[in-house]
């Protein structure tokens, strides 16, 4: 009778199949496929590890520079209303010049104060930056407006309508500003009111 040997020593008759060798034969493909497979998926889990990782990164970059600037925005708002609110009670204890009275050297002091108050956030080509003073008295309105080019504009007109009727000095104050999102933004218009009643009269 005739013997083939197989790989691993094993003589068998010619025309039978070695047992053992075929499952050793069997058992080193299915190591090696298994071997392969987890290689692969290793890899597949590492490209969309990296692809969530920069999704995630993006999402926090936008938060952290939406939070800055928006903290920006709000410092911002809180420095012009402050502005108004000084300018405001400056005015209410401010004579009247006694013989102009009201004129606008009196509405420019107090614009005046109520810019070197912002600490730089109404200063002169500060974008969109408007302060306007106006006095109500037994004259009507005096009005004086300074935009963001720095020319003052005299006027009768108050500044906004506040329902009073006694003699009162308004404030208004504004600018504006950019809230930034890293991959869009928005300006918005900020503005802050103040009234005080004035209780000198012309």
């Amino acid at each position: 009778m005739r013997t083939t040997r197989d790989s691993l020593g094993t003589e068998t008759p010619s025309g039978q199949l070695p047992v053992e060798g075929s499952r050793g034969h069997r058992s080193t493909r299915f190591t090696a496929w298994i071997s392969l497979g987890q290689g692969s998926s290793s890899r597949g889990d590492s490209g969309a590890a990296v692809v969530e990782m920069a999704f995630i990164f993006s999402l926090l970059v936008m938060l952290l520079v939406g939070v800055v600037t928006s903290a920006i925005a709000f410092g911002q708002k809180n420095q012009i209303e402050n502005a108004a609110r000084e300018a405001s009670r400056y005015a209410a204890t401010l004579a009247p010049d006694p013989v102009t009275g009201i004129d606008n050297a009196w509405l420019e002091a107090v614009r005046n104060v109520a810019q070197e108050a912002a600490h730089g956030n109404l200063d002169s080509g500060v974008e969109g930056q408007h302060i306007c003073v106006a006095h109500f008295g037994s004259s009507g309105w005096q009005r004086l407006v300074q935009d963001d080019g720095g020319a003052a504009v005299p006027g009768t007109a108050p500044c906004y309508p506040d329902g009073l009727s006694d003699p009162r000095v308004q404030v208004e104050t504004g600018r504006d500003t950019e809230i930034n999102a890293a991959f869009f933004s928005f300006d918005i218009s900020l503005v802050a009111p103040a009234t005080a009643r004035y209780e000198r009269v012309e």
